[in-house]
């Protein structure tokens, strides 16, 4: 637990509890309308970075699925 001064007040703020996505602000929304934050992968919740390889390669699969879909890739 840690002790936050907000206002004159004390608030007690959970240290377990995952932060939100800084990238979306938690909204879990993405920079066009209907798309999901890059970031997050809109869940708004902040990433954990100790999978960040499996991000990364979950990523460069979808660039190559996306280079097949536009003809690139036979």
């Amino acid at each position: 637990m840690t002790t936050i001064e907000l206002n004159d007040e004390e608030l007690e703020v959970d240290d377990d509890e995952p932060g939100y996505c800084p990238q979306c602000a938690g909204s879990g929304e993405g920079m066009y309308d209907g798309s999901k934050c890059h970031a997050c992968h809109g869940s708004g919740v902040e990433r954990d970075d100790s999978r960040r390889e499996d991000y990364e390669a979950d990523r460069a699969d979808q660039r190559n699925d996306e280079r097949k879909l536009a003809g690139e890739w036979e």
